[in-house]
């Protein structure tokens, strides 16, 4: 069970935590960004991502070249990623983060679940506009499945369940892996292509799903931080 300290979750499962606002994660500078689980997989920030000292410290991807990589070791059939970021108005056709060729992306403006088949399954740009997701700080979480169709993937955004449905293609079932626990934040490790203009400060992933419980008290104990 679950135990946790005032209103954030424990870390059960917790394989990988990556915050910019905690020093022994990242310091304000050079290429390692620390990871704070006893695993100790650090990430490595890529050709410049920037520190920037707002709302308690966050990291810069500029939507040229900047990413990050990381390895989340232990996953099984399932992991869930939560993150803070603000997203740049230029979010369209890139992405958030993604493994080898599975990965979240906002294919023209929509926001949702690819397997590089020009396909999304997940929210259409009207609830992104709805959401007021653009320039704006949101708590994104992202349940991921391998072992099923995408279509049992979930998205909540600040503690809310969205409702997703196919916006583009379909999904191509070949590609829906964690590629060994290796992924790449702002792209993913297919190549170096959609690269994502947004701020990130917290990157999390799990080895199970988290409960409707601990993703509202995971938003709640930072939002103030957001001012959401």
């Amino acid at each position: 069970m679950a135990c946790f300290s005032g209103p954030e979750l424990s870390n059960g499962g917790l394989v990988l935590h990556l915050d910019a606002s905690n020093l022994r994660s990242d310091s304000g500078s050079g290429t390692t960004w620390s990871d704070l689980t006893k695993n100790k997989n650090n990430g490595t920030l890529v050709n410049g991502v920037a520190y920037n000292a707002s709302n308690k410290g966050n990291l810069v991807f500029d939507g040229a070249n900047d990413h990050a990589d990381f390895f989340a070791p232990n996953l099984s059939s399932v992991c869930t990623v939560e993150m803070w970021v603000k997203l740049d108005a230029t979010y369209a056709n890139k992405m958030f983060f993604g493994w080898l060729r599975y990965d979240v992306y906002c294919a023209n403006g929509h926001i949702g679940f690819n397997t590089a088949a020009s396909d999304c399954y997940g929210i259409n740009s009207s609830v992104v506009s709805a959401l007021s997701l653009v320039g704006n700080w949101r708590h994104y979480v992202f349940e991921m499945r391998s072992d099923v169709s995408y279509v049992n993937n979930k998205i909540y955004i600040n503690g809310v369940s969205q409702a997703l449905s196919q916006q583009l293609s379909t999904e191509n079932t070949g590609n829906r892996n964690f590629n060994s626990g290796n992924g790449r934040i702002g792209g993913w490790r297919s190549d170096l292509n959609y690269k994502m203009s947004m701020s990130c400060a917290t990157f999390k992933v799990y080895n199970r799903s988290l409960t409707q419980l601990e993703i509202t008290r995971n938003f709640e104990a930072k939002r103030g931080r957001y001012s959401v």
